[in-house]
């Protein structure tokens, strides 16, 4: 990164463990990046953050994850969240590997912190896990200025659509009942705040 002194934006694609050893790699620039792109593969469970100063400058964070049934990357993501104050958008793509609505297991209590610039949450493959769900809360909780918050439902629908022994009409249940649930939880926006569900 010494080659690379006025580097604004970044973009991460790794599999498995390799995504950690990426941001340490990185981690003299992380003060200047003002957009941020991540794509976490299957194999990665969780994440170790490397110790660096807050993300000063980041503006917009995109990550790709692809959840497992024991991944507690949304979790550990919080922490990075959290040293970006300055953060307006932020989008999140989830690919599952599996039905985990009613999955507990990596599911943990997240500490609360105020993110004091974030107004635009985008949501893409929402299956309304306890997982994707404490995310989406956590967000709500602790953005003082949301002012739109985003389910994009159509790659939920592709993920289901992959799933052979789900018939059409199953398909079609399961989709309502995630849009249902995002109305509900799109009920603890702040006053002002827009609820998208598309």
């Amino acid at each position: 990164m010494k080659h690379a002194p006025s580097l604004v934006m970044l973009s991460l694609a790794e599999p498995c463990d390799c995504i950690s050893k990426a941001f340490r790699s990185v981690s003299s620039c992380f003060s200047r990046l003002q957009t941020l792109s991540l794509r976490i593969g299957l194999g990665q469970r969780s994440i170790m953050l490397p110790e660096s100063p807050q993300l000063s400058s980041l503006k917009k964070i995109s990550l790709a994850i692809h959840m497992g049934q024991n991944s507690k990357i949304l979790m550990d993501l919080t922490s990075f969240i959290e040293r970006s104050p300055f953060l307006h958008r932020l989008e999140l793509r989830l690919k599952w590997s599996g039905l985990f609505r009613y999955c507990t297991s990596s599911v943990q209590k997240i500490k609360k912190c105020p993110h004091p610039c974030l107004k635009v949450v985008k949501i893409s493959g929402f299956i309304g896990s306890r997982m994707d769900t404490m995310f989406a809360m956590y967000l709500i909780e602790n953005s003082l200025v949301l002012e739109k918050l985003i389910f994009d439902l159509q790659k939920t629908y592709d993920f289901l659509s992959r799933k052979q022994y789900l018939s059409r009409k199953t398909i079609k249940k399961k989709i309502e009942a995630t849009r249902k649930h995002a109305l509900q939880i799109g009920k603890q926006l702040p006053p002002g705040a827009e609820l998208i569900v598309i």
